[in-house]
């Protein structure tokens, strides 16, 4: 029972930093890396603290394609269609939108910016589950 609760309980919080981790692939895609904190103060009639540098055209359409696909799989509607949603699953999608990151920023991510943040939480709880 206690192994079915864990279980449970990770598949939702997967399913949870999945959509935090599309929303700001979206941002990423649309306006760039975020700005640091002093820039961000300066920049406050923006509504999004990004830096306003979208990558090219072929990586905005890689960002959004891999986002879509990981906010599909993890919507709520897939109970309704009967879709089996795993915690492999959303690893798996991830790990593209992981790929699409590195594509578009081969140099990474400013490390203030929270998809990089994001991303090495992950690669440490995939590295402690091993």
């Amino acid at each position: 029972n206690d192994d079915l609760i864990a279980a449970l309980v990770s598949l939702h919080n997967g399913r949870i930093l999945a959509r935090v981790v599309v929303d700001a692939v979206r941002g990423l895609a649309a306006a760039g890396p975020m700005v640091e904190k002093e820039e961000e103060e300066e920049q406050q009639q923006q509504s999004v603290p990004r830096c306003g540098n979208a990558p090219d055209p072929d990586h905005v359409e890689a960002l959004n394609d891999a986002a879509a696909e990981l906010g599909q799989y993890v919507d709520k509607d897939q109970a309704q269609k009967r879709v089996v949603v795993s915690e492999a699953g959303i690893a798996e999608l991830v790990g593209k939108v992981r790929e699409a990151i590195r594509s578009a920023y081969p140099d990474g991510l400013p490390e203030w910016d929270v998809l990089a943040k994001l991303s090495s939480t992950e690669v440490q709880e995939d590295e402690t589950a091993a």
